[in-house]
């Protein structure tokens, strides 16, 4: 009996508990063992109720003295998760007994918080405990969820792992994640149950938000571990579109896609997963589901070269050719450094890199030229990283910040043996008066990429899809000829 591991989304397990259950774990438990990695619930009612940031402040205010904040948040973290049981549990014993788990767990970070604030220092294991604690009482709830419907599971808790047992640096790299791949496996196969859940976090890494990201990581290195048959990813919509369903009404499901493709997609405005976890799925060839929790039965978009190949050949004769989405990403600012000599060589673009690489600043597209370079960069940068980076680049040249762009790219493993599509992009762009500030074609030409204005990216989206998807353009040997004839239609 093969393995399933779901995903579930934050806001997934406080509004849809019970139809998680129903609809999706108990189907699946006569065909499949099965893994429930659960993040911490979203309660609804804005920022504030957010529990990540809520705990946050619950660290902060410990170390600062602030005794009635904390108490104040854990209380309300509390009152939520019983009034979400109370709602959710069928069976007054099992509820009274949940109840009393949730209490325990909430004063149980409510001491470490106390004791940290009269050492006045906090060790990394009383952190684990203290941010874990939101992947804890979701996993608890929706254990007893599965219990309450006759469901025989058993609950995981592997906060710490990291911390207490990782020998190397607490950084996201591939030996980390084959560490925690690895201890996880184990603990699952050591269960005797067929279904399992898993709390998302398992131990406070450099350079992972808390959150969301931890449970990609952790529902990817047991697809990995366990060699699961699929990673299903339950989120609010269908899937990957052709483009983003809130700006194109007509954006269509895109059936299945390639890792290439989705790698893509992810670097340039669809965020779907945490990057990391879908190369690592990617790697060792297992598909990825996305999939509507209000459409448990939709087919999704999967993730899977093997698929794409298959599904690929029956399509190529019926189908034009043609990109398979458009993405947008905004917070963009552009870098571009004009060297002071007429002349360079290859050591001023190694300067104008290794530059960009000392102060943190990560790059999504590159132009350039004998004497010029424009590098995008995304928003994920401190004002006074890129101040000091400025500094150093203006002693081989001018420099110049452009702010308020964004990138729009058109993404499809055809892309390669495409005719006329970016000539299609850009007069169709033109047209539309959206000036095009840089261009860019990625090594793997399945990615033809421009920054423009802020203020034009949803049009340029808008029309875009119009063009390449509504009017179904096949870009055959004459597909420039065919935009340009079409090109005041």
């Amino acid at each position: 009996m093969g393995w399933v591991v779901h995903r579930f989304d934050s806001l997934c397990i406080g509004k849809f508990g019970a139809g998680i259950v129903e609809d999706i774990i108990k189907p699946g438990v006569l065909n499949n063992r099965q893994v429930v990695v659960c993040s911490a619930m979203q309660m609804g009612g804005g920022a504030d109720r957010n529990m990540t940031r809520q705990l946050k402040s619950a660290v902060e205010a410990s170390l600062t003295h602030q005794s009635e904040e904390y108490l104040a948040l854990f209380e309300t973290i509390e009152e939520d998760h019983i009034r979400m049981a109370s709602e959710l549990i069928n069976s007054a014993e099992r509820l009274e007994h949940l109840k009393e788990e949730i209490i325990d767990e909430c004063n149980l970070v409510t001491r470490l918080i106390g004791a940290s604030q009269i050492l006045g220092q906090m060790n990394p294991r009383a952190k684990d405990i203290i941010l874990g604690v939101r992947d804890r009482l979701s996993c608890i709830l929706m254990t007893s969820i599965l219990q309450d419907r006759g469901i025989y599971c058993e609950y995981i808790n592997p906060e710490g792992i990291v911390n207490s047992s990782y020998p190397g640096k607490n950084v996201l790299d591939q030996k980390l994640c084959d560490f925690v791949s690895e201890e996880l496996t184990k603990q699952v196969q050591e269960c005797e149950r067929k279904t399992i859940v898993v709390t998302g976090y398992f131990g406070n890494m450099q350079g992972v938000t808390a959150g969301r990201d931890y449970g990609d990581l952790t529902a990817a290195t047991l697809a990995v571990g366990l060699g699961a048959n699929e990673l299903k990813i339950w989120k609010e919509v269908d899937g990957i579109f052709t483009a983003d369903p809130k700006i194109c009404s007509t954006a269509q499901l895109i059936p299945v896609v390639t890792s290439d493709e989705a790698a893509e997609m992810l670097q340039y405005g669809i965020q779907m997963i945490h990057p990391f976890a879908m190369e690592l799925v990617a790697k060792a060839n297992i598909p990825i589901n996305f999939r509507n929790i209000h459409n448990p039965k939709g087919n999704g978009t999967v993730v899977s070269d093997d698929v794409a190949a298959s599904f690929g050949n029956k399509l190529q004769k019926i189908l034009p050719k043609a990109p398979t989405a458009i993405t947008i990403k905004t917070g963009i600012a552009v870098l571009s450094i004009n060297s002071k000599k007429r002349h360079i060589s290859c050591g001023f673009f190694a300067t104008v890199f290794s530059t960009l690489n000392k102060h943190g600043l990560m790059v999504d597209l590159i132009s350039t030229s004998e004497t010029h370079v424009s590098v995008a960069l995304g928003s994920k940068f401190t004002e006074e990283r890129l101040r000091e980076a400025i500094k150093e680049l203006k002693q081989h040249g001018n420099v110049e910040l452009t702010r308020h762009l964004a990138i729009v790219s058109l993404i499809g493993r055809q892309m390669k043996r495409l005719v006329g599509v970016a000539s299609c992009m850009f007069s169709t762009l033109a047209k539309e008066g959206v000036n095009v500030e840089m261009i860019s074609q990625g090594a793997s030409e399945i990615n033809i990429s421009c920054v423009i204005k802020l203020e034009d990216a949803v049009r340029a989206m808008s029309v875009l899809h119009t063009k390449l998807f509504l009017h179904k353009m096949d870009f055959g040997p004459s597909a420039s000829q065919k935009c340009a004839i079409n090109y005041d239609s």
